[in-house]
């Protein structure tokens, strides 16, 4: 009777379903690290979920099936619990935080119930599961902290303590980084680390804009949304996540060269972009291109971090740069 009650209400399923494809299937969350399946390279590192997550389960695994066979009622509510945010991270690592903190306790009870019993070494075998996994990521840094860095010694940081003092207009920035230019900047951003959470079709034109291949598209993308300056990092980094996002191929951006060692090979549909041709080309003409390949008419850079990016030559560049709408 609820699940009817809440069907019932207009729009109700669709955005059920549309929210479903957190758990899977979303183009966008599949090149977040946060949101990837636990233990799956090359977006997750398997060492690094086995010591969080791995030796947590051994013991909260056997506290969880003894209480579904032989214990109370909180007890298999508990187990329940345990297990469903288990299942959950293994999916989508947003539930790593829940699940090891119930998997904390499930172990911890594991223990109890061991002492309880007079098993002594199966308590103590618990014991250690639970706390030998933590000790190496943590000592480190108990015992050899790292300094405090300042705020401005993150390029992005600076770009956005930078743009205090531009005109008035809002920013269109990488992503992951809108909140950094609306608190550090009071600047207002269009996209942000929630990404599509406020409007997806305004994400997804906003991502699709850097990557135009006519800087007309871009400029008038800008206009129509108010945006008046765009921060650009090395496209070398996330073109390819770019285009994944948006349904296209990476492959059209940047393939695998033959030698490992070698840098990626891009495409001329990359080097065609917006996001490419101001960054690396300053927004000179590419004649070659044809229409695509004229000069900016419309964008001018106003700043430069003075920080290299770390990417290597032949695809070395700022850390960070800004362009304006000029007109």
């Amino acid at each position: 009777a609820g699940l009817l009650a809440a069907a019932a209400v207009p729009g109700a399923l669709t955005a059920f379903l549309d929210g479903s494809r957190f758990f899977g299937g979303d183009p966008w969350l599949k090149t977040i690290a946060e949101c990837a399946p636990l233990f799956l390279p090359p977006v997750r590192d398997p060492w690094t979920d086995i010591h969080r997550i791995g030796a947590l389960a051994l013991p909260a695994l056997w506290f969880c099936a003894r209480a579904l066979l032989r214990g109370t009622d909180g007890e298999r509510v508990f187990a329940l619990f345990t297990l469903a945010f288990l299942a959950a991270a293994t999916g989508n690592a947003r539930f790593e935080v829940i699940a090891a903190a119930l998997l904390i306790l499930s172990g911890t009870a594991a223990v109890a119930v061991l002492l309880r019993e007079k098993r002594s070494i199966g308590a103590g075998g618990a014991a250690l599961l639970l706390l030998a996994p933590s000790l190496p990521g943590a000592l480190g840094s108990v015992l050899h902290p790292g300094p405090s860095l300042p705020l401005f010694a993150n390029p992005m940081a600076r770009a956005a303590i930078a743009s205090r003092s531009m005109p008035p207009g809002r920013f269109l920035t990488p992503w992951s980084w809108g909140h950094l230019f609306d608190v550090a900047g009071g600047r207002s951003v269009v996209v942000d680390n929630f990404g599509a959470m406020g409007n997806r079709i305004a994400f997804e034109n906003a991502l699709a804009s850097i990557l135009a291949v006519d800087e007309e598209t871009t400029a008038g993308f800008c206009r129509q949304n108010g945006i008046r300056f765009i921060v650009l990092d090395n496209p070398l980094r996330l073109i390819s996540r770019y285009a994944e996002t948006l349904g296209r191929s990476p492959a059209a951006y940047l393939r695998p060269a033959p030698d490992p060692d070698a840098p990626m090979r891009v495409t001329r549909l990359a080097q065609a972009s917006f996001w490419w041709r101001a960054y690396f080309l300053r927004g000179t003409g590419r004649p070659e291109a044809g229409r695509f390949g004229l000069p900016f008419r419309h964008f001018r850079l106003v700043w430069v971090d003075s920080d290299p990016a770390p990417e290597p030559p032949p695809y070395a560049g700022p850390a960070v740069q800004i362009w304006e709408l000029a007109d």
